[in-house]
């Protein structure tokens, strides 16, 4: 669903007449961005649409090809740019042969215009344009206007821009006028900013940009350069350019550090965050007398629970316990017990409640609620149902330490329940699915409290009703069964997930069924007025109520319908005659009706209903279907949620893996009282061996997900106090992914160093943006200089007259005026291995090569190590790195930004031949590479 989200906001194009002249040379290198300086005019064009004004005449005109191949287009779209002292002006012209073809249909400020033939602009007042931190400008043919300031498309209207339309024989035109007083961001020090422009055509589907894009006009880092619009002698974003310090001599090129690498301390916390949870000063030693106790006839889910507890002390500390039941005990005076179960089927337990005080029963915590109380000689996990139970067991493990020779348990006292009823994880199976999400399941989603599992299976499993359409990755059927009983004996409900109308090339594979498909030049649908597509649709969901012994929902998927192909099918009369929005319902309400008649209740996605065009249908729909409404962007509010409730649906808010998306999100559907949430994830396929080397970044966000999920109330995503990243790796892993105690020295940088890295609210941060925009957050958990991260390694960081410095390489804009390179950084020490702790001022795409470090050896030889962003360094306020792995720190600037910062270690193949120096060069001038302190590890 994600891969194809972002098309729903295409871009905005002008296309203007006359010749076409380039603003800047083709770039032959599709990833070095164009450029173009827009004409300054004392005189501002009528906004009238019809791009007659003279000053026309003289502004640089970019031509639009295609957004993926950047080939040539059927159509010619132009666009021309002009700018005063108060707007950028855009003007567009769009040729097109088949005005008689072309769709208008779209009259509601904000809505979906990209539905229509339209242009779009898309603006980021900075000189990298990261995701959802740019605008988006787009109107239709109709001249009806669509505002957003973030990728996910939360619209706005504080935008004062005008827009005018007008048609002609065989062509449109657009005029825009977008004021300068809204796109300056004052947290923005840019030499230039950054700019695409596109169209979307409807007569033959072609969709078009300026700068080439990467298979979705919401590419921020293709984006080209807006350049050239001087007002009052400068930029109209620029405050300063940034001047590097000189180097400096220093006697001490290297310092010993004993440690360089140790474990870090981590504080005593449960994730989830417990609603209530208090350490107390005592501890439970646990030693071989030590027992799991349960009832006399524990039911199957208690026994489950102390099994894990002793799967937790195998794995982890390699001992197990006796499990025992009461009457065992009760003839047994000694103590050192760990007592679970609950009050109201466990007499011991009602017993030991009592003596506690506790109030636990099915109102208080209330379900899946439970109480955890760890004293010197005893721990007691009340539940107020089995499930409330086995998550104290969850908690329970996370509280076990091990301090020189003995191993305890944390003394705590934790009163918890979920904010959520259901917190749900969804994951696409294919046949590694009875290994990787098994894992998964006890690793993460069990241990983190997560309750429901959908499992997109619609290409994960050979089906046996319809085998034309299996592939070599599809589960067999019989590995079904056994991973569903998995799931729910860990207390997770599981449904299938099946993709019917919208996303169904899945049917067509090789060709097949198309006597069914709705467009075979698109084969993404079938067609909702055959017959055959019922009969092979109800097939595979019969199917899947049986493997996946008749679950309570199956979920139809029904999201983005239209996005891929021609639906209805414009040769296709009954169909073009019934329209899109006629057909989504109709094939709904069949579904609903098939499913109830199974004794199956629906789940779908919820953003085809959201559209303007299609609400309407919304109010036939049973009440019973719950709507998983996904959106992905870092907003605060999310309307859908109420609309969808308001209209008498359940709601599962449905996330992505950014943090601010999780957190915002969570926080909103609690407050509005939503059924619960959903962590999605688009990965796996035909790969799930490979999820986490993959997309690590998906699987680390199931446990910031799970830990909102149960609990979003007052929670500060940048201060959780632990790493995803290295949480998941720790679990997943095992010993084997913790560091151990190494000695080693730190690299003085200051010799070379070039920029303070921490102002102290004196000056305007090293960007020049404002006070305290830098890393004052990072340095100020420093003593003495040192850091220790959470990388387990010590770095030490370079100062100048008692300033904190670091090495930055040059950059297009405000950073052109340093080196785009620093060689000789003197090491003269052999090592194991070299921890950097790097950044980049700015963002690219992932796998960009950024630039390189050289290792220059004693004997003469070196070795070069690639910096590729996104996977062994990443922007300093680049989010993506939180999820990316080798994360070091997270926090804030001193003005509040989120700030991450990963290190890289390299393994030096020739631990024995001494390092003279490194080499610090750049890839991509724009990025701007920092580097913060080296560590050698002996």
């Amino acid at each position: 669903m994600f891969r194809i989200k972002t098309l729903l906001f295409p871009a905005v194009i002008i296309y203007l007449a006359g010749s076409i002249v380039s603003a800047v040379p083709a770039a032959k290198d599709i990833n070095i961005p164009p450029s173009v300086s827009p004409t300054y005019t004392k005189v501002a064009p009528i906004i009238d649409g019809k791009l007659d004004d003279k000053m026309w005449e003289k502004a640089p005109q970019v031509e639009l090809n295609h957004y993926t191949k950047g080939t040539p287009t059927k159509e010619k779209t132009i666009a021309k740019l002009l700018y005063d002292n108060k707007n950028l002006y855009i003007g567009f012209y769009c040729h097109e042969s088949k005005m008689d073809q072309v769709k208008a249909a779209e009259t509601t400020t904000n809505g979906p215009v990209f539905l229509d033939d339209c242009v779009e602009v898309m603006i980021a007042p900075s000189e990298v344009a990261m995701p959802g931190e740019y605008y988006h400008f787009a109107t239709n043919i109709l001249g009806t206007q669509y505002t957003s300031n973030s990728q996910e498309g939360d619209s706005i209207t504080s935008i004062p821009w005008k827009v005018k339309t007008a048609r002609h024989k065989d062509s449109w035109t657009v005029e825009m006028a977008i004021p300068f007083t809204s796109l300056k961001n004052p947290d923005s020090n840019a030499a230039f900013w950054r700019i695409n422009l596109f169209r979307e055509r409807y007569a033959e589907e072609e969709n078009s940009s300026w700068a080439v894009t990467d298979g979705t006009f919401h590419s921020p880092f293709k984006f080209g350069k807006l350049t050239n619009i001087n007002i009052n002698g400068k930029f109209v974003g620029l405050k300063n350019l940034i001047q590097p310090l000189k180097g400096q001599p220093a006697n001490e090129l290297t310092r010993e550090l004993n440690p360089a690498v140790f474990p870090e301390n981590t504080p005593v916390m449960v994730i989830p965050k417990p609603v209530k949870m208090t350490l107390l000063p005592e501890d439970m030693i646990i030693t071989p007398n030590t027992r799991i106790v349960i009832a006399d006839n524990a039911s199957k889910g208690n026994l489950q629970a102390a099994k894990e507890i002793n799967e937790e002390l195998k794995e982890e500390y390699e001992i197990e316990l006796p499990i025992v039941s009461n009457s065992q005990v009760l003839t047994d005076k000694s103590n050192n017990v760990i007592y679970l179960g609950e009050p109201e089927v466990n007499p011991v337990i009602r017993k030991l409640a009592d003596e506690l005080k506790w109030t636990v029963n099915k109102e208080t915590p209330g379900a899946e609620g439970y109480l955890l109380k760890v004293q010197p000689q005893r721990v007691v996990i009340a539940g107020s149902d089995a499930a409330g139970t086995y998550y104290g067991v969850q908690s329970l493990k996370q509280l076990l330490r091990k301090k020189a020779d003995q191993l305890m348990v944390k003394g705590a006292e934790i009163w918890d329940k979920p904010a959520f009823k259901v917190r749900s994880v969804h994951v696409l199976i294919d046949n590694d699915s009875p290994t990787v999400h098994a894992k998964m399941i006890s690793k993460l989603f069990a241990r983190f409290k997560m309750n429901q599992i959908i499992m997109e299976a619609e290409r994960g499993i050979a089906w046996k009703s319809h085998p034309e359409i299996n592939i070599p990755s599809a589960m067999p059927p019989d590995k079904i069964g056994p991973l569903v009983q998995y799931a729910q004996d860990h207390y997770m409900q599981v449904i299938p997930l099946i993709q019917s109308f919208g996303h169904g090339e899945w049917m067509f594979v090789n060709k097949q069924n198309y006597d069914f498909c709705e467009n075979t030049n698109y084969p993404y649908a079938y067609c909702p007025l055959n017959p055959k597509s019922y009969q092979f649709i109800f097939d595979i969901m019969d199917e899947a109520i049986d493997l996946f012994g008749h679950p309570e929902y199956v979920h139809i998927g029904h999201d983005e319908v239209g996005n891929f192909s021609k639906i209805p099918n414009p040769n296709h009369k009954e169909c073009s005659e019934t329209g899109l929005e006629k057909l989504y319902y109709m094939d709904t309400i069949k579904i609903y009706e098939h499913l109830r008649s199974k004794g199956v209740k629906t789940m779908m996605w919820g953003d085809m209903f959201l559209k303007p065009t299609f609400r309407p249908y919304l109010r036939a729909i049973p009440k019973d279907v719950v709507i998983a409404d996904w959106h992905y962007g870092p907003d605060k509010t999310q309307p859908s949620v109420d609309f969808y409730q308001g209209q008498g649906f359940q709601v599962l808010g449905s996330t992505f893996y950014t943090p601010d998306n999780i957190h915002y999100f969570s926080g909103y559907a609690h407050e509005h009282k939503s059924l619960g949430m959903m962590q999605t994830t688009w990965a796996g396929y035909d790969q799930n061996s490979s999820i986490l080397e993959r997309e690590p970044q998906q699987v680390s966000a199931y446990i910031l997900a799970a830990d909102y999920f149960w609990n979003p109330v007052n929670r500060n995503v940048n201060q959780l106090g632990y790493s995803p990243d290295k949480v998941l790796h720790h679990l997943w892993y095992g010993k084997t992914a913790d560091k151990t105690v190494q000695k080693g020295f730190a690299v003085n940088l200051a010799p070379y160093a070039n920029m303070i890295l921490a102002d102290n609210l004196n000056s305007r941060g090293f960007l020049k943006i404002k006070p305290g925009y830098d890393l004052t957050g990072l340095l100020n958990g420093s003593q003495g200089n040192t850091l220790h991260l959470w990388d387990d390694v010590n770095y030490q960081v370079s100062t100048r007259n008692n300033s904190p410095v670091g090495i930055a390489l040059k950059g297009n804009g405000i950073t052109k005026g340093f080196p785009d390179k620093v060689e000789g950084i003197t090491i003269n020490h052999k090592a194991h291995s070299l921890a950097f702790l790097h950044a980049s001022l700015f963002g690219a795409f992932t796998r960009t090569p950024a630039g390189y470090y050289t290792v220059n050896y004693a004997d003469g030889t070196r070795i070069e190590i690639p910096l590729i962003y996104g996977k062994n360094i990443s922007g300093w306020r680049d989010i993506e790195t939180y999820y990316g792995g080798q994360l070091s720190w997270q926090g804030t600037t001193s003005t509040g930004e989120p700030v991450y910062i990963r290190q890289y270690e390299w393994e030096n193949p020739y631990p024995d031949k001494e390092i003279k120096s490194l080499d610090f060069h750049t890839g991509q001038s724009n990025l701007s590479l920092l580097l913060i302190a080296v560590t050698g590890i002996l």
